[in-house]
């Protein structure tokens, strides 16, 4: 991956993380899941639960998207910084 690249996976991190830092998504989430076990409680069917079910598991994978790509935006940052490392350490040897 090139530095454009992993820039880019940096800026895309930052705001994923501002989306779930973000109160009123916070809020949001938090209400929606609320609202899926409250109806889940009340639920009559196995056909209702699943259901619900099922929109807790996309819920959840809205969630895990946005954290998978701040987990992505953090190890391009750490390869941005050890490909300044390295090349830090190539000027040394030139200069000598």
């Amino acid at each position: 991956m090139n530095e454009q690249d992993l820039h880019k996976k940096v800026w895309e991190a930052a705001r994923a993380r501002e989306i779930l830092e973000n109160e009123s998504w916070q809020w949001a989430f938090a209400t929606i899941e609320e609202d899926i076990y409250t109806q889940w409680k009340s639920s009559k069917g196995e056909a209702d639960r699943e259901n619900l079910h099922k929109f807790h598991l996309m819920l959840n994978k809205v969630r895990e998207t946005l954290e998978s790509r701040v987990q992505t935006g953090q190890l391009a940052e750490l390869t941005l910084a050890h490909h300044k490392t390295l090349a830090d350490r190539a000027k040394e040897i030139w200069r000598s």
